[in-house]
């Protein structure tokens, strides 16, 4: 990637990020399953990536935030990874969110500062602790779990506020 930040900023500012991450379990280094009472070696990979993009705004050190990522599983085990919506997309209920082998997330978010302070707190040098900022980020969420394929009927969304503490 490539990245800018400042230091009145409360997120990275302009560029990009790219991620792309695999780890595969072979039979002899597998982890073991319990199956009916046998324990029997697994195959199978996991794999996730995505874009990050921070776009400036109008206002200083205000960001758009745009994400693109996807989770797999593959291999001849791949039905024994499973991942669940409510990982990528805020707000669910872990027990309520769909899970399937594989995920895809768009992200969209406006992180904004609310409060840059360059003075300790209380106005006192305080070296263990120092409070740097306040910014908040409003957010929107669109994701979906599937198999093969994934189907226009079972993307769901999110959207809220999060706020972010800079702290030294």
């Amino acid at each position: 990637g490539d990245v800018e930040s400042f230091p009145e900023s409360i997120s990275l500012e302009r560029g990009w990020i790219f991620t792309v991450q695999s780890d595969y379990y072979t039979d002899p280094e597998s982890k073991d399953r319990l199956e009916s009472g046998n324990r029997n070696n697994i195959e199978y990979g996991v794999a996730e990536g995505g874009l990050s993009l921070y776009l400036p705004s109008f206002f200083d050190h205000h960001v758009n935030y745009l994400m693109g990522y996807g989770y797999t599983s593959y291999g001849p085990n791949r039905e024994l990874q499973e991942v669940r919506l409510n990982r990528f997309v805020r707000g669910q209920e872990y027990a309520k969110s769909p899970s399937d082998r594989s995920a895809a997330v768009f992200t969209y978010e406006y992180r904004l500062p609310l409060l840059w302070l360059s003075q300790a707190v209380f106005g006192r040098q305080v070296s263990a602790f120092q409070l740097n900022g306040i910014g908040m980020s409003l957010l929107y969420d669109y994701g979906t779990v599937f198999d093969r394929k994934a189907f226009r009927e079972d993307w769901q969304g999110a959207y809220g506020a999060s706020f972010n503490f800079s702290f030294n």
